[in-house]
């Protein structure tokens, strides 16, 4: 027999077999990635790959937070989530578990992610609109049920509530020397305390200062120096300072808000008006320009 005529019996053979046997199976591989909101990694984070009620494979993930299952058959499987107990899923919204149909060579990747639980750090900015820091603005932290605790920015326009514990949470600007709209104010909510994180709020708000002057004068008119005054709000006193020669003392850039204005005694006068010695109720607002008066009369030596 000849070599061609073996050839094409070789051939014919092959031909056969390709009848008789299947294509090669092409399997396909799952990426998962476990990661925090932030988009670090959770590293040994157990995840089971399943078909219905058949456990394929177990995996947990590696230091990049990552497992690849691989080999995985052309049918409907899903991917289950077994986290430790400080960890809560977040996304997907079916929690621990996604379920989805694999053909034949795909490859998928999914990934979960995670709250891990215990206290956390809420930092809040207060800014005007030239990106100038607000210090002494009052803040306060509030949960869906009731108010936390308060606080003031410091110089740098911040204020961190720290040892939050896990949860949600809103800060609210209660005061200080920003205008605030009427009704509820300015907040922020939907901010998450979690394990070593800290959660960032940021307002940016028009400054609100206003002036209270002090006027001090005597029965005719006279203005009277070295009268002593006092600018306070409930249970706080804001600034001191006497008067001059003109009789007035001038308390300027009071953050917005209510005030009262008291005055001492001054040695040889006695105070007519008002006779408490002080005056509530001083509305300050942005720009505000406000005056208090008190009037005395000669009564004694000195």
């Amino acid at each position: 027999m000849s070599f061609a005529v073996i050839g094409v019996v070789f051939s014919l053979a092959l031909a056969g077999c390709s009848d008789v046997f299947t294509e090669p199976f092409e399997y396909g591989t799952v990426e998962v990635s476990a990661e925090r909101r932030t988009g670090d990694p959770v590293p040994e984070m157990d995840f089971l790959l399943f078909s219905g009620t058949r456990h394929l494979e177990w995996g947990v993930t590696d230091e990049e937070g990552l497992i690849v299952f691989r080999f995985v058959p052309h049918e409907p499987v899903g991917v289950l989530a077994h986290p430790a107990d400080v960890y809560i899923p977040t996304d997907p919204e079916t929690g621990y578990v996604t379920t989805f149909l694999m053909s034949e060579g795909d490859e998928r990747r999914f990934t979960f992610t995670f709250f891990k639980v215990g206290p956390g750090s809420i930092m809040a900015t207060v800014e005007d609109p030239e990106e100038e820091p607000i210090a002494d603005v009052r803040l306060q932290l509030f949960s869906p049920q009731a108010p936390i605790e308060e606080g003031l920015t410091d110089g740098a326009g911040e204020h961190t509530f720290t040892d939050v514990p896990f949860g949600i949470y809103g800060v609210r600007v209660i005061g200080g020397p920003v205008q605030l709209p009427p009704g509820v104010g300015v907040f922020q909510d939907g901010l998450i305390a979690e394990a070593d994180l800290v959660e960032r709020v940021h307002f940016v708000l028009e400054r609100c200062l206003g002036e209270v002057r002090a006027l001090a004068y005597d029965e005719t008119g006279d203005p009277l120096e070295d009268v002593p005054f006092t600018i306070y709000r409930p249970e706080v006193i804001v600034d001191e300072g006497s008067s001059g020669a003109t009789g007035e003392h001038l308390f300027s850039e009071l953050p917005c808000g209510e005030y009262g204005v008291s005055v001492g005694a001054v040695p040889g006068y006695e105070l007519i008006d008002p006779p408490a010695g002080f005056l509530d109720g001083l509305l300050v607002e942005r720009g505000s320009e406000l005056s208090v008066e008190f009037t005395f009369s000669e009564c004694c030596e000195e």
